[in-house]
C-alpha cells in the first residue's frame, strides 16, 4: 500500500476510501488499539483498526430485516470498541470491510467505518439458505409490480400496453414515445416467471402471463 519508488515525493496526506472481502486471520483485542488482519483473495493482508465509530452488521436482504442474531460474550459493553470486535469478529470469518485507508507520516492505516459479517454461525452463510433467494427474487417482483400497477392484483394484456413503458426520461417518468423494447420487457416477463416458478404466487403469474 506505501510507495517505495524513490522517483516519487512521499505523500504527506492521503485518505481514500476502500472496501475488502476476505477472510480474518488474527484478531487484535488491544484496549488501546483494537483490530484484525484481513487476507483478500489476492493474498493481500490488512489491518484493520477498529474505533467509536466502526460500525458492525449482519448481511441484510431485499427486505432489509436486521438480521443480527450475534450473542453478546461476558461482560459486553456496546460503548466499548474492542468488546465489539470480540462478539462479531472471529478468525476464520469472511467478512466485508468498507472503510478509509489514511496515509500521513509515512504511516498506513485502514480505519474500519463499516464490518459486515456475511454468517452468523461459522461456516454457516446467510445466502446460502434457501429462504434467502425466495425472500429476494419476491421482493424484486413485488416491487415491480407496485411500480408499474400500484394497488392492482390482477393483470390484463392491456394494463401492460397502459401503464408499461421502456422508455423513460431523465426524470423516470415515460415519454411521449409508447414504442416498448421488448428485449426490456421479456426480462421483466422472465423474471416474473422465475418468481412464479420459485414462490407458487398467483400474483406473479397472471403478471407474467399478461406481459407475454
Amino acid at each position: 500500500m506505501n510507495d517505495a519508488s524513490p522517483n516519487r515525493p512521499s505523500r504527506k496526506f492521503y485518505t481514500q476510501a476502500t472496501s475488502l472481502l476476505g477472510v480474518v486471520t488474527k484478531v487484535e483485542p488491544d484496549a488501546n488499539d483494537p483490530g484484525f488482519v484481513v487476507r483478500c483473495r489476492s493474498g493481500d493482508e490488512f489491518r484493520i483498526r477498529i474505533s467509536v465509530e466502526t460500525w458492525f452488521a449482519v448481511l441484510r436482504n431485499t427486505d432489509d430485516l436486521d438480521r443480527d442474531r450475534v450473542p453478546n460474550p461476558q461482560d459486553f459493553d456496546s460503548e466499548k470498541p474492542v468488546d465489539r470486535l470480540r462478539k462479531y469478529v472471529c478468525d476464520g470469518d469472511l467478512l466485508a470491510v468498507e472503510g478509509v485507508v489514511i496515509d500521513h507520516g509515512g504511516e498506513t492505516h485502514f480505519e474500519g467505518r463499516k464490518v459486515t459479517l456475511l454468517a452468523i454461525q461459522p461456516g454457516r452463510f446467510l445466502f446460502e439458505d434457501t429462504h434467502w433467494w425466495l425472500t429476494q427474487i419476491a421482493c424484486f417482483a413485488d416491487e415491480w409490480l407496485d411500480d408499474l400497477f400500484a394497488e392492482r392484483r390482477s393483470y390484463r394484456w392491456d394494463d401492460f400496453a397502459q401503464f408499461y413503458r421502456s422508455n423513460l426520461n431523465i426524470l423516470g417518468q415515460p415519454t411521449d414515445e409508447n414504442v416498448q423494447e421488448c428485449a426490456t420487457l421479456s426480462r421483466l416477463i422472465y423474471g416474473l416467471s422465475s418468481c412464479y416458478l420459485l414462490t407458487g404466487g398467483d400474483r406473479y403469474l397472471l403478471a407474467a402471463r399478461a406481459g407475454a
